[in-house]
């Protein structure tokens, strides 16, 4: 059969010019046209093309470059492919590629080469061979495996890193700090702002009174000394609201902080408020000791004045002492000279809590760190100490607060500035120790025992000593309590000279009875349980001029009562907050972001395993290509890619 004949039969196109042939072998591809609807390509080559082929350089690079994809392949070839596949197969272990399974029948083409002028043999590939290559098939899915493995290597290594910056990124920078920041703006609606502006009911205060068991004697000069015993504790809620509350330009807030006493029945069982006590008179002996040094005219007035009905110890209900202390002599003085005594009623309780509405603006915002938050700016509109001159007490309000929230983040170093408005001066609490409160560490600071001693330097004036100068252990109070001779201690006056009550007894000062502390939790500033006790004396100065029962009292110092404000409980809406914020939410925050980052660091190795597998998969399916193509055309000489036009 002749070539032409064999061609038309197997649906081939024949390829005879010489013109044709002579093009570059990389051109072959475009000088073939496929039969319509026909499996097989026969490309029927002369002499010239033939010459093509026996430069091996130049027919390997065009198969490997895919312009040879469909061929028909001999049974001898087949097999000795279906070898060479299983070997390098069975040693690619490492990425356990995918056999490809495509079958070379299905989709090959026959190449058949006749020299139409001789039939020399060729020298390198021999005669009557047919050679075949992968199939097409097997590159498009090499291709589409490759392109899959990729995305998804690249997706996995997207997913790394951000899981990875975000496990990192959170233990840098916790949630619970984002937390803590955001709980220095005291925004409202945040658990923070709503506990402070409706504060828990859970602050007791409980007052002491001094009871004098020798009055007659002492009047009578039987005895030298005043005996006085405790009764009580007379136990009030301290109710306090916040009202008017304004954010202010530069991250402050001013609010109206009111404060009263609610009566506890149940907490008061043991006292009886109509029961009648002996008490000094502090009327006629505050007003006497305020006018100590006036000249004799003024002290002779007053001396009229007391005479007609005002007894220098009354007696009297427990009740009428706390909340409705009168006397004549107040009531004309108060008509006379308002300026001193501006109020009629003194009951202690009442001039205590009298008027006891102030305007507070304090500092808020990250802006001012954790150190000053929720600490005094000013205090009804100044910064200054309330009565006190700032040219001679240079005692500030600043940084210091009211006992309800104190500053976040504290340290063993901290000191605890607290004001209040009874004490008329900012103390100070220092730490003391750690204390495990319900399975949560917190510090306890303390009120030193100095705290009401002399401290003058030249650098800072002792605002407190009073006129005439005070022991160490009393601190002056007057200018807080219209300019009336009182002076604060701890009770008892423990701690105090022994020189300031050598005229009294009765009084049994106790450590642990009568000092001042604070547990607080040291992240959120929180005070888990506190205690301050303080007490009021109203001091006697040097009586002369005035009657002789007055003048008993000479230099003397008066302990009128000693309070307690305790908060010994926190609310359990309040303690459940605190304990999830400084023990649950750093616990659940460090094994979140430990989890992800190993999910991260999980993922980047899985992605850099998969994009090194596919690399070195494509490498390794390139030496099979060249391998093949090398032992197909240029090593085998049984696989010769020629075979005979007759044939």
């Amino acid at each position: 059969m002749d070539v032409s004949t064999r061609g038309k039969r197997d649906n081939s196109l024949n390829i005879g010019s010489e013109s044709d042939a002579s093009s570059s072998f990389g051109d072959v591809q475009d000088t073939t046209a496929e039969v319509s609807d026909s499996p097989l390509k026969t490309i029927v080559l002369n002499s010239q093309f033939k010459s093509k082929l026996n430069d091996p350089e130049v027919l390997m690079s065009n198969i490997i470059n895919g312009h040879f994809h469909k061929f028909h392949i001999d049974d001898d070839y087949v097999a000795n492919e279906k070898k060479i596949k299983d070997e390098h197969t069975g040693k690619n272990d490492f990425c356990d590629t995918k056999k490809i399974t495509a079958s070379n029948n299905e989709k090959a083409a026959e190449l058949k080469i006749k020299d139409s002028n001789d039939n020399e043999e060729s020298p390198m590939l021999g005669n009557n061979k047919v050679f075949g290559i992968l199939p097409e098939k097997h590159y498009e899915m090499k291709e589409k495996s490759s392109c899959c493995s990729c995305c998804g290597s690249y997706v996995k290594l997207c997913f790394g890193i951000i899981f990875f910056s975000i496990g990192i990124l959170t233990l840098i920078y916790t949630p619970f700090d984002f937390l803590m920041r955001e709980r220095l703006r005291m925004l409202p609606g945040l658990p923070a702002y709503e506990w402070w502006l409706k504060p828990p009911d859970n602050v007791f205060f409980k007052i002491h009174i001094f009871n004098v068991t020798n009055s007659e004697r002492f009047l009578m000069k039987l005895d030298s000394k005043l005996n006085f015993n405790e009764v009580g504790p007379i136990v009030y809620k301290e109710i306090l609201e916040h009202t008017n509350v304004v954010f202010n330009d530069g991250d402050t807030m001013t609010y109206t902080a009111n404060r009263s006493l609610k009566f506890v029945p149940e907490y008061n069982t043991h006292i009886d408020l109509n029961a009648t006590l002996y008490f000094p008179n502090l009327a006629v002996l505050g007003i006497a000791s305020y006018l100590y040094d006036s000249n004799t005219f003024v002290k002779f007035s007053f001396q009229m004045l007391q005479n007609s009905k005002s007894k220098v110890i009354l007696n009297d209900t427990i009740y009428n002492y706390l909340w409705n202390l009168t006397d004549p002599i107040v009531k004309t003085v108060n008509n006379i000279a308002p300026g001193i005594v501006p109020i009629s009623n003194i009951g202690v309780l009442n001039t205590m809590y009298y008027n006891f509405v102030d305007n507070v603006t304090v500092y808020i915002g990250p802006k001012w760190g954790d150190q000053k938050f929720f600490t005094v700016d000013k205090f009804n509109g100044k910064s200054t100490l309330p009565g006190f001159n700032s040219k001679t007490c240079n005692d500030t309000l600043k940084d210091s607060t009211e006992g309800l929230i104190y500053s976040q983040r504290l340290t063993k170093q901290s000191k605890l500035l607290y004001w209040r408005k009874s004490l008329c001066k900012v103390v100070t609490l220092n730490f003391k120790e750690e204390v495990d409160y319900n399975g949560v560490l917190a510090y306890k600071f303390t009120l030193p025992n100095e705290t009401y001693h002399r401290c003058s330097t030249p650098e800072h004036a002792d605002c407190y000593a009073g006129t005439p100068l005070l022991h160490n252990g009393l601190s002056d109070i007057s200018k807080c309590f219209f300019d009336l001779p009182m002076a604060m201690s701890l009770p008892h006056f423990y701690a105090t000279d022994p020189r300031a009550i050598e005229n009294i007894t009765g009084m049994e000062p106790n450590f642990l009875k009568h000092t001042s502390y604070v547990i607080v939790e040291p992240l959120t500033g929180t005070p888990l349980e506190s205690c301050a006790r303080s007490q009021s004396n109203l001091v006697m100065r040097k009586m002369s001029g005035f009657s002789s029962d007055i003048q008993l009292f000479s230099g003397m110092t008066l302990p009128m009562f000693w309070a307690e404000y305790s908060a010994l409980k926190l609310p359990d809406y309040i303690w459940n907050l605190v304990f999830i914020t400084v023990k649950v939410i750093p616990v659940v925050q460090v094994v979140l972001s430990s989890l992800i980052l190993l999910v991260g660091m999980l993922l980047l190795l899985l992605a850099f395993k998969a994009i090194v597998c596919t690399e070195f998969k494509s490498f390794h399916h390139q030496q099979q290509l060249d391998n093949f193509a090398r032992k197909t055309i240029l090593g085998q000489e049984k696989e010769s890619i020629y075979t005979t036009a007759t044939r």
